[in-house]
């Protein structure tokens, strides 16, 4: 069965199923199909690689059968959060108990699962800055959405991508398939120790995703 039924680009397609097929194969891991994403590591809360930053905390919630990641992010001068989880999710509760203020807030993308919680969020902390600061680059990565978008954040080696990316994968291209492996590649153009941040999953980086996502032209 096809992975997207009637697109443009069927033997691309056919060469990312080989990829995907020789990855499960030499890796300790397995690819499988997911409706969040073409393809996903088969556990998403695992990693061939552990990734972490002295910078940001990872907060995840459940969302129907799989689980979305708000990233909170530590700079110079703010504490900002990239994407609010899903609506009634407990995030003011876990930020409480961290202690943590949020200064600003940014949104890859209008999906339900990423921006549910963001009245909550406006009510509790009405000095939220709704645009990123100063030394964050705003990314265009469209492709799962017409207007999504990733915060690269030079400083501190790091990229909130959204569903632009997950370890091994792509987002589901809801929008525009070609679009989606336009964005991949603007990702994986960053520096190559680049920590990823996905909307789902755990973090990856980009030399481990231009060596084995199985959309990356050089997997």
């Amino acid at each position: 069965m096809p992975i997207f039924p009637n697109i443009e680009f069927a033997d691309e397609l056919c060469d990312i199923q080989k990829k995907a097929n020789l990855i499960s194969e030499e890796k300790d891991f397995s690819l499988s199909l997911n409706e969040k994403g073409v393809s996903l590591l088969k556990s998403t809360d695992k990693h061939p690689q552990e990734y972490s930053h002295p910078h940001v905390d990872q907060f995840v919630f459940p969302f129907y059968d799989f689980s979305v990641n708000v990233w909170g992010i530590k700079t110079k001068n703010a504490y900002l959060l990239v994407d609010t989880a899903p609506r009634k999710s407990p995030l003011d509760t876990e930020l409480l108990k961290a202690d943590i203020t949020p200064s600003h807030v940014l949104i890859t993308h209008h999906d339900e699962d990423h921006i549910g919680g963001l009245e909550a969020l406006k009510l509790n902390y009405p000095d939220l800055q709704l645009t990123a600061p100063e030394g964050v680059a705003v990314l265009k990565t469209p492709g799962h959405r017409e207007e999504h978008v990733s915060y690269y954040f030079r400083e501190e080696e790091l990229c909130v991508c959204g569903d632009a990316l997950f370890a091994g994968s792509i987002g589901m291209p809801n929008y525009n398939a070609i679009k989606s492996l336009n964005s991949l590649s603007i990702l994986l153009a960053l520096p190559e120790d680049t920590l990823l941040l996905p909307g789902h999953g755990p973090a990856t980086s980009v030399k481990w995703e231009r060596e084995y996502n199985c959309f990356s032209t050089s997997a």
